[in-house]
């Protein structure tokens, strides 16, 4: 989450994005996007070290 970190700082403490609607707007989106990639990533790990990914399981 350090990336996702970075972006909230650089939002609230860059003049250059403070003072540009489309840089928040943009920058916002990559939170956004990858917050919803973090979480995928994180979920298909723990499934996958837990030995229930899909991958793994023999068809029936």
């Amino acid at each position: 989450m350090n990336f996702v970190n970075f972006l909230n700082q650089l939002i609230a403490e860059s003049e250059a994005v403070k003072n540009n609607d489309i840089a928040i707007v943009v920058t916002d989106h990559i939170r956004r996007e990858s917050e919803y990639f973090i979480g995928i990533v994180t979920a298909a790990m723990r499934n996958y070290y837990n030995k229930d990914c899909w991958i793994k399981r023999k068809p029936k």
